[in-house]
């Protein structure tokens, strides 16, 4: 379905336990930092969940980085990236300015040289997405968004796509009334505001059309 470098394999196991049986599981790889899942450095590559807040905070996990309370994102690596250490910092800073170049707000900058496209790997972007969309998952961007940058002067990735066990149509709540997958909830606090705003720039929908 993409090109994502690593896509979470799974299997189906019925489960016996002295001769009894207990059920047919899901069962799938992790989705964690290791060099053959999300490839970047243990101590100083960034990994994080791109979420909402759900329910009382429910889909957050401390640390995690608030942007003006409308984007957030849970920090997975380094673990010792805490609230004030200079990393965590340096993650508050990149995606406040990621979401000021996109939000509704205010004027967006689709610029080549200094919008959005200079802070984001567009290849991922657009390979994540049209898995997504492709899926109709409709957890897709309630949480489980994954990002990740790898050294200081990388771009953030898009990837991998995870929690699909309601994608394609398994959710009474996803409706085709709908444009894109991500408008079926409100659970977002801005993700979904950053996504629909590349939908309003030429470049892009060229290039997800390509």
């Amino acid at each position: 379905l993409t090109n994502l470098p690593f896509c979470p394999a799974y299997r189906f196991v019925d489960l016996f336990v002295n001769g009894t049986y207990y059920g047919t599981y899901q069962v799938s790889d992790q989705v964690q930092v290791d060099k053959k899942r999300v490839n970047v450095n243990s101590k100083t590559g960034w990994f994080l969940e791109m979420t909402g807040t759900g329910n009382n905070n429910a889909f957050l996990e401390a640390p995690y980085v608030n942007v003006n309370n409308q984007l957030y994102a849970n920090v997975k690596n380094p673990e010792d990236a805490t609230e004030g250490t200079a990393t965590y910092n340096a993650m508050t800073v990149y995606l406040t300015s990621l979401y000021n170049k996109l939000q509704s707000e205010n004027s967006h900058d689709f610029s080549f040289k200094t919008g959005y496209r200079t802070l984001v790997d567009m290849p991922s972007l657009i390979d994540w997405l049209i898995g997504e969309e492709i899926s109709a998952n409709f957890d897709g961007t309630y949480g489980n968004v994954y990002v990740y940058r790898e050294a200081e002067n990388d771009k953030l990735h898009f990837g991998p796509m995870w929690d699909l066990d309601i994608a394609y149509g398994g959710h009474e709540g996803a409706t085709m009334a709908k444009k894109h997958v991500w408008e079926n909830s409100g659970h977002f606090a801005g993700i979904n505001t950053l996504l629909t705003t590349l939908y309003t720039d030429p470049y892009f929908v060229r290039d997800l059309y390509e």
